[in-house]
């Protein structure tokens, strides 16, 4: 039997979304990450929110799509193979 609430989410229209906001992505290095986006794909450093100064991270902006930069606080959390791509894991595409 469904509760009042499952009822409600049903009957709730999904919202329509209009474009991507962003993606995140933990880094090894966001200095490194940053230069990378900048320099080779032609990102632009954007302002963070104050409220997130708390972490280590870089917000860059361009072709429409926000991409955020997170220090990671854990290795085990990154592909352990930094030279070859797994098609399979987390990963950025972008047509050129």
């Amino acid at each position: 039997m469904e509760t009042e609430e499952e009822k409600k989410e049903e009957e709730s229209p999904a919202p329509c979304l209009l474009a991507l906001n962003h993606v995140s992505r933990l880094c090894r290095n966001v200095k490194e990450s940053t230069d990378f986006y900048t320099k080779v794909l032609g990102f632009v450093l954007v302002e963070r929110p104050p409220a997130l100064d708390n972490f280590d991270g870089a917000w860059l902006f361009n072709y429409g799509v926000g991409i955020h930069l997170v220090q990671s606080q854990d290795e085990n959390r990154l592909p352990s193979d930094t030279h070859h791509l797994d098609p399979k894991d987390n990963h950025i595409s972008f047509q050129v």
